[in-house]
Formats: C-alpha cells, structure tokens, sequence
C-alpha cells in the first residue's frame, strides 16, 4: 500500500467522518446558536444607543445595530476556523481511536489527507454553515417581534464589495496569507496535543508585535529604498517573488505536518502526538 488509492482513501474519510460526525454536530449547534444569541443581545443593546445616520441615506437603528452584530459574530467565525484547524487530529486524544485511525488499511498519505480535509475543508463550511443559521434564526425571532428582515451575511458582503477594491495580486495576496495562517495552525495542531491554539496564536502575535516594531525602527530606511531604490518594475518583482515565498512557506507547513503524522505513534507523551 504505497500508493496513493481512490477508493481506499474515500473509504478512510467515510470512516473518518463517521466518527466524527458528533464533533461536527456540537460545532453546527454551538456555533449556530452562539450567533443567535450574540447577534439578539448586541442588536437590543445597540438599539439603544445607535441614532440614524445624519447627512447620509436614511438608515435606522435596527440596521446599524444588525451591522455592528454581524461584525462580531465574523470575528467568531473567524477564530472558530483557526480552533478547528488546530483540532485536525483531536479525535487522536481518545486511546481507542487513536489506535483505530493508524491502524486503517491505508497508507499514511490517505489518512493524513483525510484528516486535513476534513479540518481544513469540511469543518470550516461547517462553521460557515452554522453561522448562517444562527443568522436565520436570529431573523425569525425578530420577525416574531415585528421587526423587518435583515440577513446580516448581505450586509457584510455588501461592506466587503465596498470597502475591498484590490487588483487580481491583491487577492492573491490575501489569499497566500490565509492559507500560511491555516498552515501554521495545522501544523501546530499535528505537533501539540494541547494548547496548540494557544501556542500558533502567542508565535502569531509575538511575530506581528516583532515586525512592526522592525518596520517601526527601519520606517525611514524602507521608504528612502521604496520611493528612490525601487522601480515600477522592481516593485512587481519585489511583490510577486514576496507571494511566492509566503505560498512555498504554506506548503513547507503543510509538509512538515505530514512528516510529522508519519512518526504518531500508538503510545505518545502528554503534550505531543509524537
């Protein structure tokens, strides 16, 4: 069983998600229900304080406060996908399907695959989901209460379509930097058994906190080197090289969780898999 196998691996994600469906469901509820309530208390406090816009289209209160709500439960959704990327291989933690999930009749590649797609595809449109429905069933009580229906995914894609105005690299871009962030915490939830979320997020912190205290320190440097040192033509160079570095970083990430799954063994240490 060297080779990677179709049916063998569909067979293993079957599997796979079947134990861990439950995990799945208390994810859909949680987060379905977390919206629901976040939204219907920050609505009714910012109702309060929220006056209709001056000088401006007339918008009132409840659409400003569904606004301001929405906002919030996307930082939610936002973390829930990080936490769910570092869970790829929670079910691990458990003794007897530890030994079930390495034992499968399939190679390492299938299994690892497996359970990156399941964290990294599966559980995010879950997440995804969950706050959708959370939003619904924020309308329908709302609408009991006679209130008009306002879906707060319209009017965070509509500040999106506002606000993003980036060209084709700027997408990119943003693109390359979600998938090293999913990355990382990927690969911190191969390597650690607990805590992993917490780990990724104190390294991300404390690198965000380095570089712009660098940028801080070299800022008349860099824009002396950018304004005078770089030409148009540089400049793309400089900006296509920097995504092709941050998507080769993703990738190395993605690497090294798999070599680290091929050494999980029956029997690990407290704090790690290997």
């Amino acid at each position: 069983m060297e080779k990677f196998n179709i049916k063998r691996f569909c067979n293993t994600f079957k599997w796979f998600f079947c134990e861990n469906r439950g995990y799945c469901l208390k994810w859909l509820l949680g987060i379905m229900l977390a919206t629901t309530l976040i939204q219907m208390g920050l609505i009714i406090m910012a109702m309060h304080n929220v006056a209709t816009v001056e000088n401006q289209q007339p918008v009132g209160p409840y659409t400003i406060a569904v606004a301001l709500a929405n906002s919030m439960c996307i930082l939610l959704v936002f973390i829930s996908l990080l936490v769910v990327c570092t869970n790829v291989f929670a079910m691990l933690k458990n003794k007897q399907k530890r030994i079930a999930f390495l034992t499968l009749p399939a190679t390492n590649l299938e299994r690892w695959t497996t359970a990156i797609l399941f964290a990294v595809i599966l559980m995010p449109v879950c997440v995804v989901l969950a706050y959708v429905l959370g939003d619904v069933l924020r309308n329908i009580v709302f609408c009991v209460q006679g209130k008009e229906w306002l879906f707060g995914v319209d009017t965070f894609m509509e500040r999106i379509a506002t606000v993003s105005k980036h060209s084709l690299f700027g997408y990119l871009f943003k693109g390359a930097i979600w998938l090293w962030v999913l990355s990382l915490y990927v690969l911190g939830g191969t390597w650690f058994r607990k805590g992993a979320f917490v780990y990724v997020s104190t390294f991300l912190i404390a690198l965000t906190t380095l570089l712009g205290y660098l940028a801080n320190v070299f800022k008349s440097e860099i824009l002396t080197f950018l304004v005078d040192g770089v030409s148009k033509g540089q400049e793309d160079y400089i900006a296509y090289s920097l995504l092709v570095v941050v998507t080769a970083l993703a990738i190395f990430h993605f690497w090294l969780s798999y070599r680290i799954f091929t050494r999980f063994q029956l029997i690990t240490s407290k704090w790690t898999n290997v």
